[in-house]
């Protein structure tokens, strides 16, 4: 089996994510979907220091009288209640409220017990975490009863047993944080309490270097577990804590991206990928992750949905903003804990409007390239971006390859194609899983308007300090009707290439009437791309070249826009099927794979 360079599997992306964005307007979501309400956010308390309030802010939204337990865990440590986050989502479980130090419980937290109509109240900790006093008054009126254990990581495992029959898999996140960023002990536990609740799998706490005894012999002592999920990146939890786990016959795959806001997007990822798109709760919960009090909202808001994503002060970031862009289940809305800023909820509320869909929302593509640059750039990097541009914001999603090295600056221009403009949208270049995402929100009204009823004067550009002026550029341009082909070796005339099982995709577009856009992605193994034609002829036949698509990468994945005879992108796009398209390697100069248009 060959290798798999990163490079390679970013052009296949790139290729793949264009073509996608097609499909996602041809499964578009109705508009009714939009007359439904949307959830309330909790409402901010007064004081968003108060770890209480900002856990009593997401209980406020469940209706009265509908809970039979509630979690009780402490302000004191987070510690206790990180293995909660599941335990929400079971029928033995409930919501999760935080007591402050004392021997007096709360008002408020008594007040809301009573509210939610419980009979049971299940401690998280200690007597130093909760006390015997507080426990003894809740006994007048619930049934109560202590989770506990010496440590964070024995109480761990005590919820694990308590709560979780006979589990299939368990889920091993950090025990631990540090002085200077205490936000670290708790960050990755919070996406792993909504995978947690969704897959039925108990939370362990571990330390970072090596598997602690408490987690091993739990492990040892639930043959029913077979597999573990590690939620954080190895600075989390280490490569020889994953090894000692796998040294105990379990299989062990790992949920960790390279900041806390691509792991929290990664889990997520793994909860769309465990819940069905009919359910209802697979809603997106955006939390400060920078907080230090995250945890006192990240972990209660746990109990009204699955997808739990961070954003960082102002900014949505690109892994939450990709991951809201890729959620198209019409019962989906988000929803912003109490410490989001205005502008990073606005931000993930615009990426969740532009999936709607309906007439306020006009998508539009774009593939770039060094051609497209005044002047031209020689360079193999390209790109493929969409845009979603709403009534006061444009979201982007774009994926590049091969730049001569890191963006600088990824921006929406305006001006016509061959001049240059100025920049009327900054986009951000972080990137999350190949591809960039960024939604600016608050637009002026005319601006979006422009752009969406007016693309052509608008243009993508990226920069890099190789080539700080842009190093590929994209024109806008409306969704077009693309033309496409499916390549299969066994459709080259005569067959016989060896590649039947190898296949690629290709879509054209023409957003003016001598300009072809094109992408391509394909598997070719190891053989070097060399040609990429349209030619004259029906399935079964084979015809002259009449347009040379220009494909100057040797990966199998690339794009690019170019000039061509109007008359024959016309004879194209007027009778598609009387064409196909011809890829060419060095192995196979005569056709490697091809298929019809349609």
């Amino acid at each position: 089996m060959s290798a798999v360079t990163t490079s390679t599997v970013r052009s296949l992306l790139a290729g793949v994510m264009a073509i996608a964005v097609v499909l996602a307007v041809l499964l578009a979501v109705p508009d009714t979907a939009r007359a439904q309400a949307t959830p309330a956010d909790p409402t901010v308390p007064s004081d968003v220091g108060d770890a209480v309030a900002l856990a009593l802010a997401w209980s406020a939204l469940i209706p009265d009288g509908s809970v039979d337990t509630v979690l009780l865990g402490t302000t004191r440590s987070f510690a206790d209640s990180l293995a909660a986050g599941g335990v929400q989502a079971l029928d033995a479980g409930g919501p999760l409220l935080l007591h402050d130090e004392g021997t007096v419980l709360d008002a408020r937290v008594a007040d809301e017990i009573d509210r939610l109509g419980a009979s049971r109240v299940v401690i998280l900790g200690g007597t130093a975490a909760i006390s015997e006093e507080v426990a003894t008054t809740l006994e007048d009126d619930y049934d109560v009863e202590r989770v506990a254990g010496p440590g964070r990581r024995e109480t761990a495992v005590e919820t694990a047993r308590r709560f979780f029959d006979a589990p299939a898999e368990a889920i091993v996140v950090r025990a631990d944080g540090d002085a200077d960023v205490p936000t670290r002990g708790f960050i990755d536990a919070l996406g792993a309490g909504t995978l947690s609740g969704t897959i039925g799998a108990p939370i362990l706490l571990n330390s970072t270097a090596t598997l602690d005894d408490v987690v091993r012999d739990y492990l040892q002592a639930t043959p029913s577990i077979t597999e573990v999920t590690i939620v954080g990146g190895n600075g989390a939890i280490s490569r020889d804590t994953e090894q000692a786990l796998r040294d105990l016959d379990l299989r062990v795959s790992r949920s960790g991206g390279a900041t806390r806001h691509e792991t929290a997007a990664l889990v997520a990822l793994d909860v769309r990928t465990a819940t069905s798109p009919s359910e209802d709760g697979r809603r997106p919960l955006i939390i400060d992750g920078n907080d230090d009090l995250a945890w006192a909202s990240g972990l209660p808001a746990s109990f009204h949905g699955n997808i739990l994503l961070l954003a960082n002060g102002d900014d949505a970031t690109a892994p939450t903003i990709r991951t809201v862009l890729g959620v198209q289940n019409q019962d989906d809305a988000v929803r912003c804990g109490p410490l989001v800023s205005t502008t990073a909820c606005a931000e993930a509320r615009a990426a969740e409007d532009a999936m709607q869909f309906d007439s306020e929302v006009t998508l539009l593509e774009t593939v770039l390239d060094g051609y497209q640059e005044v002047p031209a750039v020689a360079t193999d990097a390209w790109g493929t971006a969409a845009l979603w541009v709403g009534p006061d914001y444009t979201c982007v999603q774009a994926t590049v390859a091969y730049e001569s090295g890191p963006l600088t600056g990824f921006h929406l221009h305006a001006a016509d194609r061959g001049d240059n403009g100025d920049v009327v949208i900054p986009f951000s270049t972080e990137e999350y899983l190949f591809d960039l995402a960024d939604c600016a929100t608050g637009l002026d009204t005319a601006l979006a308007q422009a752009i969406a009823t007016a693309p052509s004067g608008f243009y993508l550009n990226m920069h890099t300090e190789a080539n700080p002026s842009g190093e590929i550029r994209g024109q806008a341009h409306a969704l077009a009707d693309d033309l496409f082909s499916s390549l299969a070796g066994d459709q080259v005339v005569p067959a016989g290439t060896g590649l039947e099982n190898r296949g690629g995709v290709v879509r054209i577009d023409r957003p003016e009437a001598g300009l072809l856009c094109w992408t391509s992605s394909a598997n070719l193994s190891q053989d070097r791309v060399t040609s990429l034609t349209v030619h004259d002829g029906a399935e079964g036949e084979n015809g002259p070249a009449v347009i040379d698509l220009d494909h100057r990468s040797p990966e199998d994945g690339y794009g690019r826009c170019l000039e061509v005879d109007p008359n024959a992108a016309d004879a194209l796009f007027t009778d598609p099927e009387a064409h196909y398209v011809l890829l060419s390697t060095e192995n196979l100069p005569n056709g490697a794979i091809r298929g019809q248009l349609r």
